[in-house]
């Protein structure tokens, strides 16, 4: 049977291990994992780009729009 101090200290030390376990989850690992999911993102548009091309303007129209020209008759 467990007596009330080894229960104590084993809850102390269950308490310690979550500390240190929540400290490297919010310290290292979630900037760790924003550092890799914004990179890794960026890298995808920079590798689409070089395939694609640029970004630019859209093409322009041979005429404008809603401007119907009559054939000029002789």
């Amino acid at each position: 049977m467990r007596t009330p101090a080894t229960k104590s200290a084993t809850a102390d030390q269950r308490r310690r291990h979550e500390l240190i376990v929540f400290l490297v989850l919010t310290l290292l690992l979630a900037p760790a994992l924003a550092v890799i999911i914004v990179g890794g993102y960026g890298f995808g548009v920079w590798m689409y780009q070089i395939v694609a091309g640029p970004p630019g303007p859209p093409p322009q129209a041979a005429r404008p729009p809603g401007v119907v020209h009559e054939p000029q008759s002789r």
